[in-house]
């Protein structure tokens, strides 16, 4: 039983650690029962992309459940702190929306 943990672990790895993976900046926007924090969204979608980065959207869930994710690899360490700090500060008290570096969008549904 113990194999399928550390099975599951490694299955888990997020892509963006695999040497080589562009580096990434996941925001997720989840809901319980009542759709996505749309205010959260327009804040989000207002702060300027720096030079070289590009983002995806991917929507995974019934009720608008959706990742913007954003290929950081142009942006030297500083430069990614700094936009990630950006990123974080225009959807602080956003509900249910997350932030991971170096995370995996989610499939398209």
């Amino acid at each position: 039983m113990r194999w399928f943990w550390l099975v599951a672990l490694l299955a888990c790895k997020p892509a963006a650690s695999v040497p080589g993976a562009p580096a990434r900046l996941v925001v997720s926007f989840g809901s319980i029962c009542c759709g996505t924090d749309s205010a959260a969204e327009t804040r989000l979608r207002a702060v300027p992309l720096p030079s070289g980065v590009t983002l995806q959207h991917a929507s995974w869930g019934r009720e608008g459940e959706s990742d913007e994710c954003f290929d950081l690899s142009p942006l030297s360490t500083s430069e990614r702190a700094a936009f990630v700090k950006r990123v974080s500060a225009a959807i602080a008290g956003g509900e249910n929306v997350s932030v991971v570096e170096d995370g995996a969008c989610h499939k398209e549904r």
